[in-house]
């Protein structure tokens, strides 16, 4: 799946793609910066990448992404998390869009990483070393670390390496 984390202004993300239980050499951006806030998905990378392009149109309700399971068994999951210019995180998913609840915490992780990365980050640590505890425990977790931040000029992320 992949782990988001998100503290003191800054979204990181793992770039590891994961497709039938394996890795390859194949990475994504998971994480953007758009007009001052951040936006970020773990889950299909369709889905995903779907999200990114209607919040690049800005969110129009008339062209609400169509992410449903139309198959019971469907397991594609996929999560995404919208920091705006205030700091709070608001969050949704494949099943909710348009409606993103606020949550407004300290600290947030999602994917199949969020528990490790929740861990460390409740022991301080900050989002970008908590991708880094997560991919120690979590198979789906890798690759490089890209994070963005609300404070810096530029819209492109910085990236990490998954060993700290």
């Amino acid at each position: 799946m992949s782990t988001l984390a998100y503290r003191d202004g800054v979204l990181a993300c793992d770039m590891q793609v994961t497709g039938e239980n394996q890795t390859g050499a194949r990475t994504v951006l998971k994480v953007r910066r758009v007009d001052e806030m951040l936006f970020g998905g773990t889950g299909c990378p369709w889905q995903v990448f779907q999200y990114f392009e209607w919040i690049s149109r800005g969110m129009p309700e008339d062209e609400i992404p169509i992410m449903a399971k139309i198959d019971p068994d469907d397991t594609y999951m996929s999560e995404f998390l919208w920091i705006d210019q205030n700091g709070v995180a608001w969050h949704s998913s494949n099943v909710h869009l348009p409606h993103f609840y606020p949550s407004n915490v300290e600290y947030w992780a999602s994917g199949s990483g969020s528990s490790f990365a929740l861990g460390a980050m409740a022991a301080g640590s900050d989002a970008i070393t908590a991708i880094q505890m997560a991919a120690k425990h979590d198979i789906y977790t890798g690759a490089r670390i890209a994070a963005i931040s609300l404070h810096q000029a530029s819209d492109d992320p910085e990236y990490f390496p998954i060993a700290g």
